[in-house]
């Protein structure tokens, strides 16, 4: 039995690409949207050999003044790329959940300022697309 030759000047491009039909066994488990177009694009977080976190000793969104008389609890849950410095990629940032907007907006005014460990895929440095949460408390007084 041989093998055909390999087309190798054709690039999957399309989700079905990806389905693992016509293999028997075959199991697909990607997502073309979280594989990257070009060198520089970014990926996944989690595709990613080291991970992405945030480097410890920095202060993050403060509670919300106008809502510290009703003490509500909040969640703001944000999306955003992080480049090969660490930094947050402010005009990519994509509020995903938030339980009040002046908890949004306590994480807005902070992300520029947040600080990570880059992401490295092969032993390089390479940006990321992440989801980070936030959660909001204020202690009984």
């Amino acid at each position: 039995m041989t093998i055909p030759p390999v087309d190798l000047t054709h690039m999957a491009t399309r989700e079905e690409d990806f389905s693992g039909r016509g293999v028997p066994g075959g199991v697909a488990n990607v997502s073309l949207a979280r594989l990257p177009l070009s060198r520089n694009d970014p990926i996944d977080d989690d595709l990613a050999d080291q991970r992405p976190y945030l480097l410890p000793g920095q202060l993050g969104p403060p509670y919300p003044e106008e809502l510290r008389e009703d003490r509500p609890d909040g969640l703001v849950v944000v999306r955003f790329v992080i480049d090969t410095l660490g930094r947050v990629e402010v005009p990519s940032l994509n509020v995903v959940v938030a339980t009040n907007p002046l908890f949004a907006a306590s994480v807005r005014a902070v992300l520029d300022r947040l600080r990570f460990l880059p992401a490295s895929q092969a032993g390089r440095p390479v940006r990321v697309r992440m989801e980070q949460r936030f959660e909001f408390h204020l202690a009984a007084p």
